[in-house]
């Protein structure tokens, strides 16, 4: 069963949940799981960061996956300041 903060989230950025015994085309995902324990691991909060940085990329959505979400998350925790300034001049 998908946590359903991580179907709200995905739903919200166009990203299609899909089985995990099926390979993903782009924009879909099916690492449900690894994003429910970005939520338990990091708060929900920082979630969104993840999935809306990784939407509003230039080539958004081409390999939705446990490493790349793992990387994304890193990323967001260790470069705040990235972000902020993004936001700013958005």
């Amino acid at each position: 069963m998908t946590d359903p903060r991580v179907q709200a989230l995905c739903d919200e950025l166009g990203i299609k949940i899909v089985d995990r015994h099926r390979y993903p085309e782009p924009g879909e995902a099916r690492a449900v799981e690894t994003l429910a324990r970005i939520i338990r691991r990091h708060g929900e909060g920082h979630l969104r960061l993840v999935l809306s940085t990784l939407a509003e990329t230039d080539n958004n959505k081409g390999q939705l996956d446990e490493v790349l979400f793992w990387a994304a998350s890193d990323m967001v925790r260790a470069c705040p300041e990235i972000l902020e300034r993004r936001a700013a001049t958005g």
